[in-house]
Order: C-alpha cells, then structure tokens, then sequence
C-alpha cells in the first residue's frame, strides 16, 4: 500500500470529497469504499429533484456576481419565474398534491 494514501477516517462524507479532489492522490481500496459513500451521499438527494430545476438553480448560481444590484435581482425573478411557470413545476405540483412521484423523481 506504499502507492496509495491512507484515507482520513475521522472526515465527514463532503470533506472526504474535498480532500479527494485536492489531495490527487491514489487511495486505497478503503479509501474507494468512503469516496463511494460519499459520492453517494452527496448525489442522492439531487436524484429525488426536477433536472430541470436543478439545472436552472446552478445557471443562476454561476450568473451571480459579488454584487447584488437592480439588475441582477430582476435577472433572478424572472429565473425564478420562468422554473415556476415550466411543466415540471406543474407536474411536481401535481404529484405533491396528489401524493404522486413525479417522473422524474428517483427512489
């Protein structure tokens, strides 16, 4: 095991996921288990979230800049519009109300 770094066990799933991409080392076969499990960890609650939300969410985000003016809070409400008016807030609408899974929805 000389090639590969012993995994920090005492970090919680995001920070082992921090550590992993800025420590670019090898890890051992434990190692890959906790990245797994932190992958998953990280991963699933995005699963049970309309795509296309999620997608419109991390634009936005990366449209942000440090400062909060005028424009950008008129370019937020209308993303923010445009996601409430898009059939998939319609249809996980529905599915609440109707104690449904959208689509969508995995798990």
């Amino acid at each position: 095991m000389s090639s590969s770094t012993t995994w920090p066990k005492s970090l919680p799933p995001q920070a082992s996921l921090y550590w992993l991409r800025l420590s670019s080392r090898r890890f051992s076969s434990a190692g890959s288990r906790v990245a797994n499990q932190a992958v998953t960890a990280e991963v699933t609650p995005y699963l049970s979230c309309a795509p296309g939300a999620v997608a419109a969410a991390k634009k936005l985000a990366r449209a942000l800049g440090p400062v909060i003016d005028a424009q950008t809070i008129e370019m937020t409400v209308t993303a923010l519009i445009a996601q409430w008016e898009s059939p998939e807030a319609e249809e996980g609408i529905a599915a609440f109300f109707g104690k449904t899974a959208p689509r969508w929805q995995i798990g």
